[in-house]
């Protein structure tokens, strides 16, 4: 069983931008998962890996556009300060 304790404060300052107006592109994994592996009751379920992987998506944290090669060029329309 894969298990994983986030840390105790969220990362956030990777997920501010370097420059106003520029983009933080994210890419996002979906993984379907059991509740009894959830629970730590199945030692045989591993959740993390391709077999259970739904879906990855890549898009802007800060606009919440999905990536485009055209939009990678455009400024962020987005506000980082309403993201926290």
């Amino acid at each position: 069983m894969v298990y994983y304790e986030p840390p105790q404060a969220p990362r956030l300052s990777l997920l501010e931008p370097a420059v106003p107006g520029d983009h933080v592109w994210v890419a996002v994994a979906a993984f379907r998962v059991q509740p009894e592996s959830l629970r730590g009751k199945s030692s045989d379920q591993i959740n993390l890996d391709r077999e259970n992987l739904a879906t990855i998506t890549t898009g802007c944290y800060v606009c919440e556009e999905p990536w485009s090669e055209y939009l990678s060029y455009r400024k962020c329309k987005g506000d980082p300060s309403e993201r926290n």
